[in-house]
Protein backbone atom coordinates (compact mmCIF):
# COMPACT_ATOMS: atom_id res chain seq x y z
CA UNK A 1 0.00 0.00 0.00
CA UNK A 2 1.42 3.42 -0.99
CA UNK A 3 2.01 6.24 1.44
CA UNK A 4 -0.98 8.26 0.22
CA UNK A 5 -3.29 5.27 0.60
CA UNK A 6 -1.87 4.51 4.05
CA UNK A 7 -2.51 8.09 5.17
CA UNK A 8 -6.04 7.93 3.78
CA UNK A 9 -6.69 4.64 5.60
CA UNK A 10 -5.39 5.98 8.92
CA UNK A 11 -7.51 9.14 8.56
CA UNK A 12 -10.63 7.08 7.88
CA UNK A 13 -9.83 4.75 10.79
CA UNK A 14 -9.34 7.69 13.16
CA UNK A 15 -12.54 9.33 11.96
CA UNK A 16 -14.47 6.08 12.40
CA UNK A 17 -13.15 5.75 15.97
CA UNK A 18 -14.23 9.28 16.85
CA UNK A 19 -17.68 8.76 15.38
CA UNK A 20 -18.06 5.46 17.21
CA UNK A 21 -17.19 7.09 20.53
CA UNK A 22 -19.65 9.90 19.81
CA UNK A 23 -22.44 7.44 19.05
CA UNK A 24 -21.78 5.48 22.25
CA UNK A 25 -21.82 8.64 24.36
CA UNK A 26 -24.84 10.15 22.58
CA UNK A 27 -27.01 7.33 21.19
CA UNK A 28 -29.68 9.78 20.08
CA UNK A 29 -27.42 11.17 17.36
CA UNK A 30 -27.94 9.71 13.87
CA UNK A 31 -25.58 10.22 10.95
CA UNK A 32 -27.08 12.02 7.98
CA UNK A 33 -29.63 13.95 10.00
CA UNK A 34 -29.62 17.67 10.69
CA UNK A 35 -29.09 20.60 8.33
CA UNK A 36 -26.29 18.85 6.42
CA UNK A 37 -23.63 21.37 7.34
CA UNK A 38 -21.61 18.78 9.27
CA UNK A 39 -22.43 15.73 7.16
CA UNK A 40 -19.45 13.59 6.20
CA UNK A 41 -19.40 11.25 3.18
CA UNK A 42 -16.92 8.41 2.99
CA UNK A 43 -16.17 6.28 -0.05
CA UNK A 44 -18.14 3.06 0.11
CA UNK A 45 -18.03 -0.23 -1.76
CA UNK A 46 -21.00 -2.52 -2.15
CA UNK A 47 -21.46 -5.93 -3.71
CA UNK A 48 -23.36 -4.49 -6.65
CA UNK A 49 -21.76 -1.09 -7.02
CA UNK A 50 -19.24 1.43 -5.82
CA UNK A 51 -18.39 5.08 -6.00
CA UNK A 52 -15.42 7.23 -5.14
CA UNK A 53 -15.39 10.83 -4.00
CA UNK A 54 -12.67 13.33 -3.26
CA UNK A 55 -9.51 14.62 -4.88
CA UNK A 56 -6.69 12.08 -4.70
CA UNK A 57 -3.02 12.80 -4.09
CA UNK A 58 -2.26 11.22 -7.45
CA UNK A 59 -3.09 14.41 -9.32
CA UNK A 60 -6.42 13.55 -10.91
CA UNK A 61 -7.87 16.36 -12.96
CA UNK A 62 -11.23 16.05 -11.23
CA UNK A 63 -12.99 14.04 -8.54
CA UNK A 64 -13.45 10.31 -8.92
CA UNK A 65 -17.14 10.51 -8.23
CA UNK A 66 -19.80 8.65 -10.19
CA UNK A 67 -17.54 5.65 -10.80
CA UNK A 68 -20.37 3.16 -10.84
CA UNK A 69 -20.15 -0.60 -11.20
CA UNK A 70 -22.92 -2.30 -13.21
CA UNK A 71 -24.71 -5.17 -11.55
CA UNK A 72 -23.69 -8.57 -12.99
CA UNK A 73 -27.27 -9.32 -13.99
CA UNK A 74 -27.64 -6.13 -16.04
CA UNK A 75 -26.42 -7.44 -19.37
CA UNK A 76 -26.07 -5.14 -22.34
CA UNK A 77 -27.37 -6.09 -25.77
CA UNK A 78 -24.16 -7.20 -27.45
CA UNK A 79 -25.52 -6.23 -30.88
CA UNK A 80 -25.30 -2.64 -29.66
CA UNK A 81 -21.54 -2.88 -30.18
CA UNK A 82 -22.21 -3.37 -33.90
CA UNK A 83 -24.07 -0.12 -34.49
CA UNK A 84 -21.03 1.24 -36.32
CA UNK A 85 -21.44 -1.22 -39.23
CA UNK A 86 -24.21 -2.70 -41.33
CA UNK A 87 -22.59 -6.07 -42.00
CA UNK A 88 -24.76 -9.15 -41.95
CA UNK A 89 -24.45 -11.80 -39.27
CA UNK A 90 -21.72 -14.26 -40.27
CA UNK A 91 -19.63 -11.69 -42.13
CA UNK A 92 -16.07 -11.01 -41.04
CA UNK A 93 -14.78 -7.47 -40.82
CA UNK A 94 -11.00 -7.02 -41.01
CA UNK A 95 -9.12 -4.64 -38.75
CA UNK A 96 -5.80 -3.79 -37.10
CA UNK A 97 -4.80 -2.69 -33.62
CA UNK A 98 -1.92 -0.26 -33.36
CA UNK A 99 0.20 1.76 -30.97
CA UNK A 100 3.23 4.04 -31.08
CA UNK A 101 5.35 0.93 -31.65
CA UNK A 102 3.93 0.77 -35.17
CA UNK A 103 5.48 4.14 -35.97
CA UNK A 104 3.83 6.63 -38.29
CA UNK A 105 1.14 4.76 -40.21
CA UNK A 106 0.13 5.52 -43.79
CA UNK A 107 -3.58 5.64 -43.04
CA UNK A 108 -4.41 6.88 -46.53
CA UNK A 109 -3.14 3.59 -47.98
CA UNK A 110 -4.43 1.46 -45.13
CA UNK A 111 -7.97 2.78 -45.46
CA UNK A 112 -8.48 0.70 -48.60
CA UNK A 113 -7.74 -2.55 -46.76
CA UNK A 114 -9.40 -2.38 -43.35
CA UNK A 115 -12.92 -2.10 -42.00
CA UNK A 116 -11.89 -0.84 -38.56
CA UNK A 117 -8.97 -0.09 -36.26
CA UNK A 118 -8.33 -0.23 -32.52
CA UNK A 119 -5.85 2.35 -31.24
CA UNK A 120 -3.86 2.32 -28.03
CA UNK A 121 -4.76 5.42 -26.03
CA UNK A 122 -2.23 4.72 -23.27
CA UNK A 123 -1.36 2.53 -20.34
CA UNK A 124 -0.20 2.52 -16.74
CA UNK A 125 3.19 1.90 -15.18
CA UNK A 126 3.66 -1.27 -13.14
CA UNK A 127 3.20 -1.03 -9.36
CA UNK A 128 2.07 2.58 -9.52
CA UNK A 129 -1.03 4.63 -10.24
CA UNK A 130 0.72 6.67 -12.91
CA UNK A 131 -0.67 6.58 -16.45
CA UNK A 132 0.92 7.51 -19.77
CA UNK A 133 -0.48 8.38 -23.18
CA UNK A 134 0.41 6.73 -26.46
CA UNK A 135 2.55 9.13 -28.49
CA UNK A 136 0.77 8.28 -31.74
CA UNK A 137 -2.81 8.26 -30.45
CA UNK A 138 -3.74 11.81 -31.45
CA UNK A 139 -2.37 11.29 -34.96
CA UNK A 140 -3.98 7.87 -35.39
CA UNK A 141 -7.38 8.97 -34.09
CA UNK A 142 -7.39 12.12 -36.21
CA UNK A 143 -6.51 10.14 -39.33
CA UNK A 144 -9.22 7.57 -38.67
CA UNK A 145 -11.80 10.30 -38.24
CA UNK A 146 -10.57 12.17 -41.31
CA UNK A 147 -10.73 9.05 -43.50
CA UNK A 148 -13.91 7.64 -42.01
CA UNK A 149 -12.30 4.51 -40.55
CA UNK A 150 -14.38 3.25 -37.60
CA UNK A 151 -12.14 2.84 -34.58
CA UNK A 152 -12.04 1.88 -30.94
CA UNK A 153 -9.31 2.29 -28.35
CA UNK A 154 -7.53 0.20 -25.73
CA UNK A 155 -5.72 0.94 -22.49
CA UNK A 156 -3.02 -1.34 -21.08
CA UNK A 157 -3.81 -1.80 -17.40
CA UNK A 158 -1.61 -2.72 -14.44
CA UNK A 159 -4.23 -1.85 -11.83
CA UNK A 160 -4.26 -4.04 -8.72
CA UNK A 161 -7.43 -2.68 -7.12
CA UNK A 162 -10.50 -0.55 -7.81
CA UNK A 163 -8.72 2.65 -6.85
CA UNK A 164 -6.00 2.16 -9.47
CA UNK A 165 -8.66 1.18 -12.02
CA UNK A 166 -10.61 4.36 -11.28
CA UNK A 167 -7.48 6.44 -11.89
CA UNK A 168 -6.90 4.64 -15.19
CA UNK A 169 -10.50 5.12 -16.24
CA UNK A 170 -10.39 8.82 -15.43
CA UNK A 171 -7.22 9.16 -17.49
CA UNK A 172 -8.92 7.52 -20.47
CA UNK A 173 -12.07 9.61 -20.09
CA UNK A 174 -9.92 12.75 -20.21
CA UNK A 175 -7.82 11.51 -23.15
CA UNK A 176 -10.92 10.78 -25.26
CA UNK A 177 -12.45 14.22 -24.91
CA UNK A 178 -12.91 15.60 -28.39
CA UNK A 179 -12.74 12.18 -30.06
CA UNK A 180 -15.63 10.00 -31.25
CA UNK A 181 -14.68 6.31 -31.40
CA UNK A 182 -17.52 4.18 -32.70
CA UNK A 183 -16.13 0.94 -31.27
CA UNK A 184 -15.69 0.15 -27.57
CA UNK A 185 -13.03 1.38 -25.19
CA UNK A 186 -11.19 -1.83 -24.32
CA UNK A 187 -9.47 -2.51 -21.01
CA UNK A 188 -6.33 -4.50 -21.87
CA UNK A 189 -5.84 -7.16 -19.19
CA UNK A 190 -2.66 -9.15 -19.75
CA UNK A 191 -0.16 -8.03 -17.12
CA UNK A 192 1.82 -11.13 -16.17
CA UNK A 193 1.81 -10.22 -12.46
CA UNK A 194 -1.94 -10.93 -12.40
CA UNK A 195 -1.83 -14.23 -14.27
CA UNK A 196 -2.22 -16.51 -11.23
CA UNK A 197 -5.63 -18.01 -10.32
CA UNK A 198 -5.88 -15.93 -7.14
CA UNK A 199 -5.91 -12.77 -9.30
CA UNK A 200 -9.38 -13.49 -10.72
CA UNK A 201 -11.10 -11.40 -8.07
CA UNK A 202 -8.73 -8.49 -8.58
CA UNK A 203 -9.28 -8.54 -12.34
CA UNK A 204 -13.04 -8.59 -11.87
CA UNK A 205 -12.90 -5.60 -9.51
CA UNK A 206 -10.65 -3.70 -11.91
CA UNK A 207 -12.85 -4.42 -14.92
CA UNK A 208 -16.08 -3.49 -13.13
CA UNK A 209 -14.61 -0.17 -12.03
CA UNK A 210 -13.07 0.75 -15.38
CA UNK A 211 -16.02 -0.33 -17.53
CA UNK A 212 -18.49 1.30 -15.14
CA UNK A 213 -16.67 4.60 -15.59
CA UNK A 214 -16.76 4.23 -19.38
CA UNK A 215 -20.53 3.76 -19.24
CA UNK A 216 -20.88 6.94 -17.20
CA UNK A 217 -18.66 8.75 -19.73
CA UNK A 218 -20.96 7.65 -22.56
CA UNK A 219 -18.45 5.19 -24.03
CA UNK A 220 -18.97 1.57 -24.97
CA UNK A 221 -16.90 -0.65 -22.64
CA UNK A 222 -14.96 -3.76 -23.59
CA UNK A 223 -12.24 -6.05 -22.29
CA UNK A 224 -9.24 -7.53 -24.14
CA UNK A 225 -7.28 -10.57 -23.01
CA UNK A 226 -5.89 -13.92 -24.14
CA UNK A 227 -8.09 -16.96 -24.63
CA UNK A 228 -6.51 -18.65 -21.60
CA UNK A 229 -7.30 -15.66 -19.36
CA UNK A 230 -10.88 -15.66 -20.61
CA UNK A 231 -11.13 -19.35 -19.78
CA UNK A 232 -9.54 -19.33 -16.32
CA UNK A 233 -9.53 -15.79 -14.90
CA UNK A 234 -12.18 -13.59 -16.54
CA UNK A 235 -15.11 -15.82 -15.71
CA UNK A 236 -17.34 -13.58 -13.60
CA UNK A 237 -20.79 -12.99 -15.17
CA UNK A 238 -20.12 -9.25 -15.28
CA UNK A 239 -17.81 -9.75 -18.26
CA UNK A 240 -20.82 -10.77 -20.36
CA UNK A 241 -22.02 -7.16 -20.26
CA UNK A 242 -19.11 -5.80 -22.27
CA UNK A 243 -17.59 -6.38 -25.69
CA UNK A 244 -15.08 -9.21 -25.70
CA UNK A 245 -11.80 -9.00 -27.60
CA UNK A 246 -9.80 -12.22 -27.57
CA UNK A 247 -6.18 -12.92 -28.53
CA UNK A 248 -5.52 -16.42 -29.86
CA UNK A 249 -3.11 -17.36 -32.62
CA UNK A 250 -3.87 -21.02 -33.38
CA UNK A 251 -5.96 -20.40 -36.46
CA UNK A 252 -9.18 -20.56 -34.47
CA UNK A 253 -10.79 -18.88 -31.46
CA UNK A 254 -12.12 -20.91 -28.53
CA UNK A 255 -13.96 -18.00 -26.91
CA UNK A 256 -17.21 -16.57 -28.23
CA UNK A 257 -16.39 -12.93 -28.76
CA UNK A 258 -16.96 -9.74 -30.72
CA UNK A 259 -13.38 -9.28 -31.86
CA UNK A 260 -10.63 -11.84 -32.43
CA UNK A 261 -6.94 -10.91 -32.64
CA UNK A 262 -5.68 -13.78 -34.76
CA UNK A 263 -2.20 -12.69 -35.84
CA UNK A 264 0.59 -10.74 -34.13
CA UNK A 265 2.79 -10.56 -37.20
CA UNK A 266 0.42 -9.65 -40.00
CA UNK A 267 1.35 -7.96 -43.24
CA UNK A 268 -0.78 -4.99 -44.23
CA UNK A 269 -0.22 -2.08 -46.67
CA UNK A 270 0.54 1.15 -44.84
CA UNK A 271 2.97 -0.43 -42.35
CA UNK A 272 6.73 -0.79 -42.48
CA UNK A 273 6.63 -3.56 -39.87
CA UNK A 274 4.31 -6.47 -38.95
CA UNK A 275 1.03 -5.50 -37.33
CA UNK A 276 -1.67 -7.19 -35.22
CA UNK A 277 -4.60 -8.39 -37.33
CA UNK A 278 -8.18 -8.80 -36.12
CA UNK A 279 -11.62 -9.79 -37.29
CA UNK A 280 -14.90 -8.47 -35.95
CA UNK A 281 -17.90 -10.82 -35.81
CA UNK A 282 -21.05 -8.73 -36.42
CA UNK A 283 -23.98 -9.40 -34.10
CA UNK A 284 -22.08 -11.89 -31.96
CA UNK A 285 -24.36 -13.34 -29.29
Amino acid sequence: MGKSKSRLFLCILALATVLNIALVMAPGIALGEGDGSDDIQLAETQSDGAWYEGESEDGLSRDLEYVSLPSPDEHSNVAYFDDWNDAAEGDWLVGVDVSEWNGTIDWETLSDYVDFAILRVGGSYEWSSECYGDEQFAHNASECERLGIPYGVYFYSTAVDAWDAAIEAEFVADALQGYSPQLPVFLDLEWVELSEPESAGILTEVARTFCGRMVVAGRLPGVYSSASWWEYLLTDPCFDQWAKWVAQYDGYCDVQCNCWQYDQHGDMPGFDWPVDLNVWFPHAA
